[in-house]
């Protein structure tokens, strides 16, 4: 079994030695709105018969909903990792706002981030998806933790279309989890490589609180900027990677872990992000570079760990009584970036 579409136009697939973890959809309608998400539905199928030892198929699915109903086209490659071509036409039924491509739904309900007390979980962490990370249009690679907020939250990442972006599940030790039956390290990656047809719009993340590990409470997706008028016909491709590991990574240090916890020396919130390296020791000289919306940032420090090829940056945040701050934190050498963007929202909730 490599791929499975149940309800509304979900579907999920799996690559090598993956267990079934985050999911996809046709498109998402209205997603966090006061007004109430829509959720359209495949109502039929036709599946092409398979060319004789050929290891993918392609199979189509007709669209049906209050707002927008469409005719989609996915060609699945199966392998190590499994690709899934998509090439949909959308048409409005309606002047609809608020429309998500691409849309990928997963969940977290707690990791290493979260502070000790607020969880009594004998796990060390539980997730689907720990990360989005993302390609910009300037080529610029950012990651940004999930969090399980205390009230819904939404962030946006760029204006541009990215070059791509997913929901990523890097931790692969069962050691990380501890969960024998739901075996969360292997939890596929999911990527999404825009194609032909994207619009203006932005990068989208939401996350929704959930008191545990059954509802999916993460959505990532492209919002358009623009509504799709009605009788507008939008035509559209990409392509999604289902795995272990995303089909590409930066040549630059990435985060291997985000830490959060409180200062010993003041009530400062204390971060500690270590991001993994190919070679510490040519990551001498590195220096830091680290921002936030509010309050300030104190005590940076920038560790090289040669033993496990890993470099710690920490720092203080003195939230200075806010409720929130957003972060920013990058690593240079010569001015020149060696790492991800390491992205991150402090909530006092």
């Amino acid at each position: 079994e490599v791929m499975s579409v149940k309800g509304a136009s979900f579907f999920r697939a799996l690559g090598a030695g993956n267990s079934y973890g985050a999911s996809a959809r046709g498109i998402a309608i209205q997603t966090a709105s006061p007004d109430g998400e829509e959720f359209p539905v495949f109502k039929q199928f036709w599946i092409e018969k398979p060319v004789m030892g050929e290891d993918k198929f392609r199979f189509y699915a007709l669209m049906d909903g209050p707002s927008v109903t469409g005719a989609y086209e996915f060609t699945v490659n199966v392998g190590a990792s499994t690709e899934v071509e998509v090439r949909a036409s959308l048409f409005a039924r309606r002047d609809t706002y608020r429309v998500g491509l691409a849309p990928l739904t997963s969940m977290f309900e707690f990791g290493p981030q979260d502070p000790p007390d607020k969880n009594n979980d004998f796990r060390p962490r539980v997730h689907d998806s720990e990360g989005l990370s993302a390609m910009l249009a300037n080529g610029e690679w950012i990651w940004r933790p999930l969090n399980n907020p205390g009230t819904l939250q939404l962030s946006s990442f760029t204006n541009e279309v990215p070059r791509g972006f997913g929901l990523m599940q890097r931790t692969r030790s069962y050691e990380n989890y501890q969960d024998i039956e739901a075996q969360y390290e292997a939890r596929p990656s999911v990527w999404v490589t825009p194609g032909a047809g994207w619009r203006e719009g932005q990068l989208t993340l939401v996350e929704i609180p959930t008191p545990n590990e059954y509802n999916d409470n993460i959505i990532s997706f492209w919002q358009l900027r623009d509504p799709l008028r009605k009788g507008e016909r939008m035509d559209m491709t990409y392509k999604m990677t289902w795995g272990m590991d995303a089909p590409f990574r930066p040549n630059l240090a990435s985060v291997h872990s985000t830490r959060v916890g409180e200062a010993e020396t003041s009530k400062s919130r204390l971060f500690v992000v270590d991001f993994d390296v190919v070679d510490a020791q040519r990551m001498k000289g590195v220096e830091a570079n680290v921002s936030t919306t509010s309050g300030k940032v104190q005590n940076v420090n920038v560790k090289i760990d040669e033993k496990r090829n890993r470099v710690r940056l920490s720092f203080e945040l003195d939230t200075a009584g806010g409720s929130t701050a957003e972060l920013r934190a990058l690593l240079t050498r010569v001015g020149r970036p060696v790492s991800e963007t390491w992205l991150y929202r402090w909530s006092a909730g």
